[in-house]
């Protein structure tokens, strides 16, 4: 229950991003949030991991960070053994650091999962949403997620685990993506989380919706089915290898 809790909490503040649009990235300071005191471990220690790494890299950090984006960014509950074959494979990907992957990868390997798991057109992403998702991402764990640019492995696999999550739990993302796009040029009043106007953020646990309650039964559905991918089809889609 705590970890459901901050996930809906943090993701409650990347709906708001979302409204804002990501035009005025470069005003904005990195945020903290109290709701990573529902976390096993708060993105301040995951991001001093990450810088730790890309001094000294090695395979039991990688692993080891790759395992803490998981746990603190995804709502899916995923079995143990396919958890561990994604954040190894993940690991060692990164160490050999040949990948580069762009936005347009992470789309097209959300868009082929939610079309193998037969889930509705609200479950597809599109650029505008990733990129939002990086703005986003980058607050936290900025020596790890840049809000442009070509993605190592590492980065590339928070961003598709978030982007994902978001399409399952997040009311703003759970969106066509022509939707989505078009409610990016709506007006508000209400500042980005971290700029110099915004104020305290108040943090409060969405309640489940019919959308979101859809998706649970889609998951269910796809994880019982012969459709369901395997740990190494999802990374290769992604273009992590």
């Amino acid at each position: 229950m705590k970890k459901k809790m901050f996930v809906l909490a943090v993701f409650s503040i990347l709906t708001l991003a979302v409204l804002v649009g990501i035009s005025n990235d470069l005003f904005f300071a990195p945020i903290t949030t109290e709701a990573q005191q529902n976390s096993p471990r708060s993105f301040d220690d995951i991001n001093a991991d990450i810088k730790e790494n890309n001094s000294n890299p090695s395979y039991d950090l990688s692993a080891k960070i790759a395992n803490d984006l998981f746990t603190n960014l995804s709502v899916l509950e995923v079995p143990s053994p396919v958890k561990s074959s994604l954040t190894n494979d993940v690991a060692l990907a990164h160490l050999n650091g040949t990948s580069l992957i762009n936005n347009a990868s992470i789309v097209s390997a959300a868009n082929n999962l939610a079309t193998q798991a037969s889930a509705p057109s609200y479950a597809h992403t599109n650029e505008e949403q990733v990129k939002v998702v990086r703005t986003f991402l980058n607050r936290l764990i900025p020596d790890l997620v840049k809000t442009e640019g070509d993605m190592n492995d590492l980065e590339a696999f928070a961003v598709f685990v978030a982007t994902v999550s978001q399409k399952v739990d997040n009311e703003a993302f759970m969106v066509t993506p022509a939707e989505f796009t078009a409610s990016m040029n709506q007006n508000i009043s209400q500042p980005f989380p971290g700029s110099s106007e915004a104020g305290i953020v108040n943090i409060e646990v969405v309640q489940a919706t019919p959308k979101m309650e859809e998706m649970v039964n889609v998951i269910t559905a796809y994880a019982n089915s012969k459709n369901l991918a395997s740990s190494e089809d999802i990374l290769n889609s992604i273009g992590i290898n």
